[in-house]
């Protein structure tokens, strides 16, 4: 049976809706930002959010997307970063408690990519 909650599907089956345009960058986000809600006071898994760029990067994914264009097999997908990994401007401990209020100046390359 196939999962009708977008967020239990693959990042492939996610990424095919969105090019298919059965399935919004931005609304999966919020998807997304509700399993957040609902489940992190539990797990602890999500130490930052910066939903203002997360949300305008997912427009930016469903405009390019409605213009034809293609940011890769992943294009469109919102993603977590891993708080070991520097994010410019965004807090960035590593899981230790003495960085609890580190922000990063300038982040990873590979989160430059698109």
């Amino acid at each position: 049976m196939v999962a009708t909650d977008p967020t239990l599907w693959s990042a492939s089956e996610q990424a095919r809706a969105i090019r298919e345009r059965r399935l919004g960058s931005e609304e999966l986000l919020d998807l997304f930002l509700d399993r957040i809600e609902q489940l992190d006071a539990q797990v602890h898994a999500v130490c930052t959010l910066d939903v203002h760029a997360a949300r305008l990067r997912c427009r930016a994914a469903d405009d390019a997307v409605a213009a034809g264009e293609s940011w890769g097999p992943l294009h469109g997908l919102p993603i977590t970063v891993k708080d070991a990994i520097a994010t410019a401007g965004i807090r960035s401990t590593g899981g230790a408690v003495a960085l609890r209020d580190h922000r990063a100046h300038v982040g990873e390359r590979a989160l430059a990519r698109r």
